[in-house]
């Protein structure tokens, strides 16, 4: 009697795992015929050529609340070395040094050593005959109370450069989370179970397109064709609102003090995220929610957010003169690159959004640059 139910369960598995297999091929060959981003795509055969032997080491966090790689590594287009995501064409023996803090939009998630903002400032110092060398501070997750702990123990020179770019990952940590000075990073380590699960879907929706595809069946099922009314984040109060946003003010007045005690310029910029420069347009849905689903940000989430970072630059701008900064949060407004041109998701730019960015991050330098 036993033995038959194993049998039968056996059997039941079996027709199960073909079915499911079955299923995910023609979910594959579904997924083949209908629009993916042009950038994402370009991206994952980058990603084949290197093939799973590519691992990136653990991360781990120093005091301070810095996070860092464990060690340096060189793979899949990405280098660090001594503990720096390397910036191609550095010069020899620079006469000035420009240091780039930020996030992992500094950083470069998504774009090779040559591609990232501050290799492609470096070209343009290159090509424009300044002996500058550009130092890439960027980090996944970071925001801008830990890059001014990373100011504090870079070496920074008399002379020197310093910028500041940043604002997507202060506002999402403040306005999503309640913690304008911790990192994701953080928030994912005291909520192991949450992230745990967050993971395993990620990882699900990265790999199985069976998964996807029913994901989208409950969608229409559940009226999530309007991705605006689903999964909406409670906002903060107004009063907590305006709070975070001084407290960002701040830690970048500061930051600047701190740079000019080292005899250092300070230049900040304010970056751009997905819909700071034209907004969610629905229309435009198949391209910008593949973008948002990459970390699980649904629609609405991110249209609050655009909202509260939209008054953040606002009060940016009444102290971009005292922070020598730019404002960079509609710097495509105009661009004839489409969103999906842009960015590969909610923050991370495209190699060619670098370039642009890295354009206006030299003309917002170049006072400074020495021409020796």
């Amino acid at each position: 009697m036993i033995r038959q139910a194993l049998r039968l369960i056996f059997i039941n598995l079996g027709v199960l795992a073909v079915f499911l297999i079955l299923a995910e091929l023609a979910s594959r060959g579904y997924e083949t015929l209908v629009y993916k981003p042009k950038y994402q795509n370009e991206l994952e055969k980058q990603l084949s050529e290197v093939g799973d032997s590519c691992h990136h080491p653990p991360i781990v966090t120093d005091g301070g609340n810095l996070s860092r790689y464990k060690e340096d590594f060189s793979c899949g287009g990405v280098t660090v070395v001594n503990g720096l995501r390397l910036t191609s064409g550095q010069p020899e023996n620079p006469s000035q040094v420009v240091h780039v803090f930020g996030g992992s939009t500094v950083f470069g998630t998504g774009s090779r050593d040559e591609e990232t903002i501050p290799s492609q400032l470096q070209n343009l110092l290159n090509d424009q005959g300044f002996n500058a060398e550009v130092k890439n501070y960027g980090f996944m997750t970071l925001v801008a109370a830990q890059q001014k702990a990373a100011l504090s123990n870079a070496g920074i020179k008399k002379g020197d450069i310093v910028v500041f770019y940043d604002g997507g990952n202060d506002a999402f940590n403040a306005f999503v989370y309640g913690s304008p000075e911790g990192t994701i990073i953080g928030y994912n380590r005291q909520n192991k179970l949450s992230f745990a699960f967050i993971q395993l879907r990620h990882f699900l929706k990265s790999n199985s397109a069976l998964y996807r595809s029913l994901g989208s069946v409950k969608a229409v099922v559940v009226g999530k064709d309007d991705p605006s009314r689903v999964n909406c984040l409670e906002a903060p109060s107004a009063q907590d609102q305006l709070s975070y946003m001084e407290h960002y003010l701040n830690v970048l007045s500061d930051s600047k003090e701190l740079a000019e005690s080292k005899g250092a310029h300070f230049f900040h910029a304010f970056q751009p995220v997905l819909g700071s420069s034209n907004g969610l347009m629905l229309s435009n849905a198949d391209t910008i929610q593949p973008m948002l689903d990459v970390d699980g940000i649904s629609w609405c989430t991110q249209d609050s957010l655009l909202g509260y970072y939209s008054q953040l630059g606002t009060r940016y701008g009444d102290s971009m003169k005292d922070l020598n900064g730019v404002n960079l949060s509609r710097v495509f407004a105009s661009s004839p690159l489409s969103s999906d041109l842009r960015y590969i998701d909610w923050i991370h730019a495209t190699p060619k959004a670098n370039q642009v960015i890295a354009d206006r991050l030299m003309e917002h330098i170049m006072p400074a640059l020495s021409s020796q």
